[in-house]
């Protein structure tokens, strides 16, 4: 009778255990959508009981990249990636919120699908997507001051050297060294053949366009030009949200 009862009870257990397992819902995001190389992020889980039993040890289990290293999973499994467990315990009709720590150790766009927990050999999938991008490291203080000097001695002259082709600005007596294609044929018939040319504005708008060469001509290796790309990333990086600040419309562009 004992043996019957305390199979009835497990059984009871069980089910009950499958019906609130079926009412859980789970969720997790990233605190921020972006952080820069050698930052840290906090990766926020959510799961909610909906049901009105009570559910303990809930092992949620997903499998996090090494670029994202989460403080106190330091092990990692053979393809790289760290497996990640978080256990929970659920009152009925609760929300538990928990916070980790997230150091992103490498620039790039990282996703989180799904995540999973299991019970009698049954596997439960939660779909929990989460995104983030990683962007290059932040310049030192070097860096930004060796790049501040480069930028400043090239404002150092008020004279813009290029043109803006379709800004007219009136016609003037022809000078030395002017193209041929700037002369103005029917303004130097008027003048009795001299010659004379168009006059155009300079380019001093808030539009600015941002080109980076990944080719170059030095021998390096694999390693050595990979640190070469990630460091002109970061310049990009900085040029760019530098610009952004100011109120400028800028482009990137890279081959």
């Amino acid at each position: 009778v004992y043996i019957v009862l305390v199979i009835l009870v497990l059984a009871l257990l069980a089910a009950a255990r499958r019906y609130s397992l079926n009412h859980i819902t789970y969720r997790r995001y990233f605190s921020s959508a972006g952080v820069f190389e050698g930052g840290e992020i906090s990766l926020i889980e959510e799961i909610s009981n909906r049901s009105f039993l009570p559910i303990f040890h809930v092992d949620i289990e997903s499998r996090v990249t090494q670029h994202i290293h989460l403080h106190g999973y330091g092990l990692l499994d053979p393809d790289g990636t760290q497996h990640f467990i978080s256990r929970f315990a659920i009152m009925p009709f609760t929300t538990i919120r928990r916070t980790h720590t997230a150091l992103c150790q490498k620039r790039g766009f990282y996703e989180l699908h799904t995540a999973q927990t299991y019970f009698l050999k049954k596997e439960y999938v939660f779909d929990s997507h989460a995104s983030l991008y990683v962007y290059p490291r932040q310049l030192t203080l070097p860096e930004r001051r060796y790049l501040s000097c480069y930028l400043q001695s090239m404002e150092a002259t008020n004279i813009p050297i290029l043109s803006d082709p379709f800004s007219f600005a009136g016609i003037r007596e022809y000078r030395a060294g002017d193209s041929f294609h700037s002369i103005n044929f029917k303004a130097t018939a008027r003048h009795g053949g001299h010659f004379y040319v168009n006059q155009t504005d300079y380019m001093t708008g808030n539009r600015q366009m941002l080109y980076l060469n990944f080719e170059t001509g030095l021998d390096f290796t694999t390693d050595e030009y990979r640190q070469y790309m990630e460091t002109a990333l970061s310049y990009t990086s900085y040029l760019l949200e530098r610009a952004l600040r100011n109120g400028y419309e800028i482009g990137f562009c890279a081959n």
